[in-house]
């Protein structure tokens, strides 16, 4: 019988697997194996648990894709009160309705095809708005068109006789 230099009698099974002459798998090594099994196990649990998490259903609180790209809200009517100091002017509305407006110095006002800054704005002028609700719920100002008499309204109606 050949002596194997790895083969030790209290071994035996361990060893049963492993060709003559290969080196022997010690303690170590094996440990190593299970510890890398078991990485790979919870390493798959959480990406499975992280891609399951990541798909829930939409709920009614979220606003879906078509909420989202929609125009801001439109007013129209005449300016009743003006305030250039709080940036606040108070919208009639055909109906009635007072409503108060805040514009920013990202507010666009045009009167006819030109750009006019808001100390510009009379009392009585007709105007269109959209706006948006901020954070504290105020209504903002995005951008204005201010309507007067015998302004043309775009360039075409200026270059029209």
């Amino acid at each position: 019988m050949a002596l194997d230099p790895h083969h030790t009698p209290d071994d035996s099974a361990a060893h049963a697997a492993v060709p003559r002459g290969s080196p022997p798998v010690t303690a170590h090594v094996q440990a190593g194996f299970r510890w890398l099994k078991s990485s790979c196990r919870v390493l798959a649990a959480g990406i499975l648990v992280g891609c399951l998490g990541s798909a829930r259903p939409a709920t009614a609180a979220e606003p879906s894709a078509t909420e989202t790209n929609r125009p801001p809200p439109f007013a129209r009517g005449t300016i009743n009160k003006l305030d250039q100091y709080h940036k606040v002017l108070t919208v009639l509305s055909k109906d009635g309705e007072e409503k108060e407006f805040y514009w920013t110095p990202k507010t666009i006002i045009y009167l006819g095809p030109k750009r006019l800054t808001p100390d510009k704005l009379q009392p009585g002028d007709e105007i269109a708005i959209r706006h948006q609700v901020n954070q504290d719920g105020n209504l903002s100002i995005v951008r204005m068109k201010v309507y007067r008499e015998g302004v043309p309204r775009t360039a075409l109606e200026q270059t029209e006789p």
